[in-house]
């Protein structure tokens, strides 16, 4: 079976529904919950207008994420009466931490591709954060990409860090200033 033509993508997702050999029939709901992107990806050239479900599903998926994120740092702030954020801020960024004493620092907006969003660069639906593979520090997070730090150092990084865990660390100076295109910003 293939997913090189429309009736090769109905065929794959019937199998997906009922898998058969005893095991237990999947929901239409499940089935668009559990898809891997491979086979969602099979949506734009074969059936166009659930690409462009799928497309809003993600956006709202990450919007959620982004909400979670700022109430679980209000939740963080509210509950530890941290003195550098005693006001739930709204300007603040729950993953731009600055420096030694982890001061709240604000979102840093930029542009998207659709017009009138932006997104910030240090906690979008994009990024995720992890430490220096070597360091046994691990009290700073950096920015990566492929696998490799966003600092000049350019190390090699763990596994991503979950957003709760990262949102309690601060950001590497040097992946600051690679986000935010600033060569004079220091930590």
């Amino acid at each position: 079976m293939t997913l090189d033509s429309e009736q090769g993508v109905r065929d794959f997702l019937r199998r997906c529904l009922k898998p058969g050999y005893g095991r237990e029939e999947r929901s239409f709901e499940t089935l668009a919950r559990i898809l891997p992107d491979w086979v969602t990806d099979q949506f734009t050239e074969h059936a166009p207008p659930l690409a462009a479900l799928r497309e809003k599903v993600r956006k709202a998926d990450a919007a959620a994420e982004r909400a979670r994120a700022r109430y679980a740092d209000g939740l963080r702030t509210w509950t530890l009466h941290d003195p550098a954020a005693t006001e739930l801020d709204p300007r603040l960024c729950p993953q731009n931490l600055v420096g030694d004493k982890a001061a709240r620092g604000e979102h840093h907006l930029v542009p998207t591709s659709d017009p009138g969003v932006d997104v910030c660069v240090f906690c979008g639906p994009s990024r995720t954060y992890a430490f220096n593979r070597h360091s046994l520090n691990r009290r700073t997070k950096h920015a990566h990409e492929g696998g490799r730090t966003l600092c000049p150092s350019g190390f090699e990084t763990t596994e991503p860090l979950d957003a709760d865990r990262a949102s309690g660390l601060p950001l590497c100076g040097g992946c600051r200033r690679a986000l935010t295109n600033d060569s004079k910003e220091t930590n």
